[in-house]
């Protein structure tokens, strides 16, 4: 009786400070929102890519600036979008949209384009058992409804006590397990963003091996081209989207993989034909700054991505009616 009080007492404090219930982010809910992806209509569109796709792009935001079509975020920390556009071309019946949100580290560093044209090691998307999904679904059930399942009391013992600041409320949008929206927030909280950005400077300085040489990266856009038009045959689409980075991190990018060198030849030859773009090449997209280096702040990536969706438009599948 007393946990039960407790528990009780907690929530309702939670919730007179404006916290509101989500859905915890996992590899399990990254297996259920793929294994929807792949049973979805040709109008869908699948976000992959690393970190940056991830957080970057809003998938609730993305749906409705472009009419309502099922978004499926995929993005995971860490790995490029390769793989899932392997995955989804070579071992699925979708024909929707794939956005690849790269960065230059995943698409121009010899070690992860390596993995990518020999096959190993790979980087398959997380799988569920059904037992392990009916328990999933019973703890996305109770997230969507209880505050604290979503959040570590013991790191808001301060708050709590009525030392430090609370967060702001998050903005207002359904909680829906499959969402997969970005809640990385650097306004509030301890985190030092100079410091993240030279830790993620450094990491970029070494991430991915060497730069790959004129006949790799040849290479490279020939083996995506490939797959680009098997799934072209049956009706699928792939966008290639060089997504925002700032600060020490950018200068590392762009010493490591000068533009002239990496992306201009990439987007001129990657197919579709013109379906390669930078947000630095669009002032309203190179408007938004990332300030760890490396990724936008949660609040920023709603309007980014309605910028985004703007440019898309004309890139992606065009939308059908029904009857069509």
């Amino acid at each position: 009786m007393v946990g039960a009080a407790l528990l009780m007492g907690l929530e309702a404090d939670f919730r007179a400070h404006g916290q509101t219930p989500y859905v915890g982010d996992s590899p399990s809910v990254v297996a259920i929102v793929a294994d929807e992806a792949k049973r979805a209509g040709p109008d869908a569109i699948v976000v992959a890519g690393s970190s940056r796709s991830e957080y970057d792009i809003d998938a609730p935001t993305l749906s409705a600036a472009l009419g309502g079509r099922r978004v499926f975020q995929l993005g995971q920390s860490g790995e490029p979008c390769m793989p899932v556009l392997e995955e989804f071309v070579n071992t699925t019946n979708f024909a929707g949209t794939i956005i690849c949100g790269v960065e230059p580290t995943g698409l121009f560093g010899f070690g992860e384009r390596d993995r990518e044209r020999t096959g190993e090691p790979r980087y398959p998307l997380p799988s569920e058992r059904w037992d392990d999904r009916l328990a999933l679904r019973a703890r996305f059930y109770l997230e969507k409804h209880i505050v604290i399942l979503g959040r570590d009391p013991r790191a808001y013992f301060g708050r709590l006590a009525g030392h430090g600041t609370w967060p702001p409320p998050p903005p207002p949008r359904n909680v829906r397990a499959t969402d997969r929206v970005s809640r990385l927030t650097f306004g509030t909280g301890p985190l030092d963003t100079t410091a993240a950005d030279i830790r993620n400077a450094g990491l970029f300085e070494i991430g991915g091996g060497r730069a790959t040489t004129p006949d790799e990266l040849s290479a490279t856009i020939d083996y995506l081209n490939a797959l680009v038009r098997r799934f072209a045959a049956r009706g699928g689409r792939v966008v290639w989207v060089e997504l925002p980075r700032s600060g020490r991190t950018r200068a590392v990018e762009d010493r490591r993989y000068p533009r002239a060198q990496y992306w201009d030849k990439f987007a001129a030859r990657v197919e579709p034909a013109g379906s390669a773009f930078t947000v630095s090449d669009s002032p309203a997209l190179a408007a938004f700054n990332c300030p760890d280096g490396s990724h936008l702040d949660a609040a920023a990536a709603i309007p980014f991505t309605q910028e985004l969706a703007a440019a898309l438009a004309s890139r992606i599948l065009p939308l059908k009616k029904p009857g069509t």
